[in-house]
């Protein structure tokens, strides 16, 4: 651990030498996560989507949003990740640093990575469910979440595809306030980063993937619950926990019982093997 210590603020180190500032090496490997997550699964989904990869487990059989809301939605993108995004997270490095974000060691121990995941983990699921069921309210789904529910077919993209309002409230802001709270070493935050992306990019993929772990965990379902949100706009608004404790999953219950077509015909063939 020591080694890897000394070789990390080495890197840092080495980096300030070749004019790289502690707050643009935060801002490269920040956005870096955020980009190369984002794009790689999306990559790899948009390949599944051409090419009809795994038909048997899409949920809506093979149903793709028109090409025009997918190119304004792909370009938005671009322009947020390698134009704005930068230059907010320069700007805003100062604030992660009085919030106890730092790039320099120690590295975390193991507990530590558990434990601001987990804080990190219930902030967001409980601050997401919230802030998204507010965002159906009728004052302020009209304005704002609508952008969001122009994807009714959902694919991996539209997870990112939000009003600026919506995006900063309900996106960022659960995202990073657990580890902001905990004060998180940048290498914590950024892993953190990296899952949460995964996590929401997987339930808007339009496929229930049977080896995610966001759909086997805790029986989940994530994937298809959330694609019944899109494509019935209610219910579902976030952790299934939050929803079920609530009753705000009840209707997409019902639904799931007669889900057969696809998934439901999937498994009745694998109990016969």
């Amino acid at each position: 651990a020591s080694v890897f210590l000394m070789e990390w603020n080495s890197f840092i180190d080495s980096l300030n030498e070749k004019g790289l500032s502690d707050s643009m090496i935060f801002m490269i490997g920040t956005a870096g996560v955020h980009i190369v997550t984002f794009w790689g699964f999306n990559l790899f989904l948009f390949a599944c989507y051409s090419w009809n990869w795994f038909p048997k487990q899409r949920i809506q059989g093979g149903e793709m949003p028109s090409k025009e809301l997918v190119q304004s939605c792909i370009l938005n993108r671009i322009m947020f990740h390698f134009v704005l995004q930068p230059i907010l997270l320069l700007y805003l490095y100062p604030f992660f640093v009085w919030c106890g974000v730092s790039l320099r060691g120690p590295i975390p121990h193991m507990t530590i990575w558990i434990r601001d995941f987990g804080v990190a983990n219930m902030c967001t699921i409980t601050l997401f469910y919230w802030i998204h069921r507010a965002m159906h309210h009728k004052w302020i789904y009209r304005y704002v979440h609508k952008q969001h529910h122009n994807f009714n077919v959902s694919i991996g993209i539209a997870s990112e595809h939000a009003h600026p309002i919506e995006d900063i409230v309900a996106n960022y802001f659960p995202t990073l306030s657990g580890c902001l709270l905990m004060g998180s070493h940048a290498v914590v935050l950024w892993a953190w980063i990296a899952f949460r992306l995964v996590e929401t990019i997987d339930s808007h993929s339009g496929y229930h993937f049977e080896w995610s772990l966001f759909n086997r965990m805790f029986a989940a379902k994530g994937a298809m619950r959330h694609d019944y949100h899109h494509s019935h706009n209610k219910g579902c608004y976030g952790a299934f926990i939050w929803d079920r404790f609530m009753g705000t999953d009840l209707d997409f219950l019902e639904y799931e019982k007669s889900l057969k077509p696809h998934l439901g015909e999937m498994q009745e063939k694998k109990k016969t093997l």
